[in-house]
């Protein structure tokens, strides 16, 4: 089972997850802050360096959304997470 963990904010979570999914797939990763169901979100935009398989993809999808699970947000306000892979 992995530890869950703290970052302070949302650019952090950016390094964290460029070091996890590798600096060579990811050409890019934006963030923004919106509202998802009266809830504060924020939602990441993860835009790959080559243009990968429709399998690429998931593979990295699910990296992500495994690794996302195990990430919180050192805030006053719990805000949801969310992020989209182009």
């Amino acid at each position: 089972m992995e530890q869950l963990t703290t970052l302070e904010h949302p650019a952090e979570i950016v390094q964290y997850l460029t070091n996890v999914v590798g600096k060579e797939k990811i050409k890019d990763i934006r963030f923004g802050y919106r509202l998802q169901d009266d809830e504060p979100a924020i939602k990441f935009k993860i835009t790959l360096r080559f243009p990968y398989s429709m399998f690429g993809k998931k593979k990295i999808e699910e990296l992500v959304n495994e690794q996302f699970k195990y990430i919180k947000l050192a805030t006053e306000v719990p805000a949801r997470l969310l992020f989209s892979i182009v």
